[in-house]
């Protein structure tokens, strides 16, 4: 809010919603309910004050191309092996997410097929839609 206040714009990476889906999906580690209670309160905080973006970007996982980039790599990190093998946990964690940011920024949602376009018509689909949607 500080840097809102200043005048400045802000654009964030990477929204909270994310983090809580992951936790929806995974569960907490420490899973006594005092520390589950405070995990969601502080949620439903950051929901109800956090500024609401004009545009948020949900890259949609295309499993086949995503299995295909990754097998094209000669060298596969522990990430990719995690992925790999737990595709549907994965694929239930970006559904939360999708339920998530639907409930809370409705239209302003952007979902995009990964891979489907190139980065530079990504990027360019992206400020289109801010331009049409902000009518900058």
């Amino acid at each position: 809010r500080k840097i809102l206040d200043t005048g400045y714009d802000l654009v964030r990476d990477k929204c909270f919603v994310s983090s809580m889906a992951h936790l929806l999906t995974h569960g907490v580690i420490n899973d006594t309910e005092p520390y589950k209670c405070l995990v969601w309160e502080a949620y439903d905080q950051l929901v109800k004050y956090s500024v609401t973006p004009d545009l948020v970007i949900l890259m949609e996982p295309d499993i086949d191309a995503i299995k295909q980039h990754i097998s094209e790599k000669k060298d596969l990190s522990d990430v990719d092996k995690m992925l790999l093998s737990n595709q549907d946990l994965y694929k239930s964690q970006h559904e939360t997410l999708k339920t998530k940011l639907d409930e809370m920024y409705k239209d302003n949602v952007l979902s995009i097929l990964s891979f489907s376009k190139s980065l530079d018509d990504t990027c360019q689909y992206i400020i289109d839609e801010l331009k049409n949607r902000t009518l900058i």
